[in-house]
Formats: structure tokens, C-alpha cells, sequence
């Protein structure tokens, strides 16, 4: 799901957000964002899990995240840094 989009001159930041959970109680939340600033390019992604029991857990990276794929019927997200891939 995109977030939303922020724009200016020299300055663009889209976000991505998705979060599911199951019946057990385990939740995922991922986010991801591309910002351009100028000629600086940033993409990023963080994940949050929470498993009764192991508690939660939050990784980040900023290096070469892609964002998610979206169609009109799937969102796909693939995070290797993080190991995280869905859809």
C-alpha cells in the first residue's frame, strides 16, 4: 500500500506501509520509503515482528531497499537486507 508521496522542487519522498497479523497474536509491519533529495538517492525499509514468544523485534537498513511492486490485485515486497519477501 503507498503511504503517500511528498514533493518539491529538488525534494521527492514516497512511503510504502503494510502490516498484517494472525490469530496467534504474531504481528509484521514493514515499511519502506525512497527520498530524493537533489542528486542524493536514499532508499531505506524497516520491519517490525512481534511473536508472543519471542517479544518483538525491529531491523532497518538503508542501503539498497527496493520498494514494493503494486498492481492492481498484489503488492509484492521483497527486503533482502531484511530478510523479508511477501505478497
Amino acid at each position: 500500500m503507498k503511504l503517500s508521496t511528498h514533493s518539491n522542487p529538488g525534494f521527492v519522498l514516497v512511503k510504502y506501509y503494510m502490516d498484517c497479523f494472525d490469530a496467534v497474536g504474531t504481528l509484521f509491519i514493514g515499511y519502506s520509503a525512497t527520498l530524493q533529495w537533489k542528486r542524493l538517492i536514499l532508499n531505506y525499509a524497516n520491519i517490525l515482528q512481534y511473536e508472543n514468544t519471542v517479544g518483538a523485534t525491529f531491523r532497518t537498513s538503508i542501503k539498497n531497499q527496493p520498494v514494493p511492486f503494486i498492481t492492481d490485485k498484489r503488492v509484492t515486497w521483497s527486503a533482502g537486507r531484511l530478510s523479508v519477501k511477501g505478497n
